[in-house]
């Protein structure tokens, strides 16, 4: 005689659904698991460092500042540089003058007033950034056109007043 063994279906229910497999670990906490923010290439950041109340960019050196004009260094692209500037600065056009890009007459925003030649051009492996005054100079209420001419030192034919005191 054999012996016959009889399973009910429920049993094999029953014994299927008990052989789950163990949950997936729990997702890494988000902090760990999110990169850093980055700058997408060629976007420069503002720096700390200002010329004639223009903010820099990061990596920037001033080279040299005198009454009307400043000399920066860094070590971007000038079309990087000169998208950084672009919302910086107010201007009618910018242009392209050979290898340079310059913004002939252009206000630092919140800074209106002072006008400034900017040219930003490649140099020593870097970029340059030039900044010159151009702010035209006020006349003084109330002179003459011959009182303005003797203030620069020229009759209003455009002669010098004392030839002697060109050198």
């Amino acid at each position: 005689m054999t012996a016959r063994l009889v399973v009910s279906p429920w049993l094999l229910v029953l014994l299927v659904s008990c052989k789950k497999e163990a949950p997936p670990p729990p997702p890494e906490p988000a902090e760990a698991s999110v990169e850093p923010d980055r700058l997408p290439p060629g976007q420069l950041l503002e720096g700390d460092e200002k010329v004639f109340d223009l903010a820099l960019p990061v990596g920037s050196t001033i080279e040299a500042v005198f009454q009307g004009s400043a000399s920066v260094f860094g070590s971007y692209a000038p079309e990087d540089l000169a998208a950084y500037l672009k919302p910086r600065l107010r201007s009618s056009h910018v242009e392209m003058a050979g290898d340079k890009i310059v913004f002939p007459k252009a206000e630092v925003r919140g800074r209106e007033g002072r006008i400034f030649r900017v040219e930003i051009g490649s140099f020593r492996g870097g970029t340059q950034l030039r900044l010159r005054d151009i702010t035209p100079a006020r006349a003084e209420p109330g002179l003459t056109e011959e009182e303005r001419w003797r203030q620069v030192g020229m009759t209003p034919d455009g002669r010098l007043i004392d030839q002697n005191s060109m050198e």
